[in-house]
């Protein structure tokens, strides 16, 4: 419809400005049809314009492509699309073989965690988490129940199906991109045979992420960098004032610069 398609043209265009890893909208039609709504989900539905938006992307292959090959015990199929991935979405990567398949993995965990730094940057929540919204290459996809934080609220959620358990809420985001990446191993570990490199891989995430938080944070308090133990608990103590205070996040956020990858 159009209103929600108006939603994600702007979404992904702000995304993309504040420097986040991000699909983009080329365009944005109208159908003719007429799509039937409940806008504020109380029981008083209306038709409303229905609309299309094309989106453009590297890539949108996702880790539910290849959990559903993995499922199914189509080993040749899986083999096929990680191949395919490899050679189109990763060429400076070797030729693909068990240790090739592992350094990939290794990268994605990387790019996954690079991606939610950003979203924790600007306050972002995507509201619907789940291994087929994940992309393989680290961007943002689909923007559906999406928002960001007004004041500092780790538990908030956009997702109204999600307010009972707030899986997706925006504290929680760095962990179910974990729990994603972990099912995401399982999906190619008939391609490499060994559980270890893989679960060495998530484990990897943790450490990275927070080396990554770390650096972003230090840039929003206007440092270069933290350096002992002491000065990274400042994060800590820092966000739960954030959250006691109910700061403003889009003041806190500012719009610093992509500073991950270009």
């Amino acid at each position: 419809m159009l209103r929600s398609s108006i939603r994600e043209f702007l979404c992904s265009e702000a995304m993309f400005h504040l420097g986040a890893p991000t699909t983009r909208a080329l365009s944005l039609v109208l159908t003719g049809d007429k799509v039937e709504r409940d806008m504020f989900y109380d029981g008083h539905p209306k038709l409303e314009p229905g609309a299309v938006v094309c989106r453009v992307a590297p890539t949108f292959t996702r880790f539910g492509n290849f959990e559903i090959f993995a499922a199914r015990g189509d080993h040749a199929l899986l083999k096929l699309l990680a191949d395919y991935t490899l050679r189109t979405d990763f060429p400076h990567l070797e030729d693909p073989c068990p240790e090739v398949y592992t350094a990939w993995f290794d990268e994605v965990c990387r790019l996954t965690a690079d991606m939610i730094i950003h979203w924790m940057r600007v306050g972002f929540v995507h509201g619907v988490m789940n291994t087929d919204n994940m992309s393989i290459t680290g961007l943002t996809l689909d923007y559906g129940p999406y928002g960001w934080l007004e004041d500092y609220n780790p538990g908030w959620t956009p997702n109204t199906t999600d307010a009972a358990g707030r899986r997706y809420c925006f504290g929680n985001q760095p962990g179910i991109a974990q729990w994603n990446l972990a099912q995401l191993a399982n999906a190619l570990y008939p391609l490499i045979g060994e559980a270890q490199p893989l679960q060495a891989a998530v484990d990897a995430f943790g450490p990275y992420y927070q080396a990554g938080l770390a650096k972003m944070m230090a840039r929003k308090l206007g440092l270069r960098s933290f350096q002992t133990e002491t000065d990274a608990s400042l994060i800590k103590d820092l966000l739960e004032i954030l959250a006691l205070a109910e700061t403003d996040m889009t003041i806190f956020s500012g719009t610093w610069p992509c500073w991950i990858r270009a």
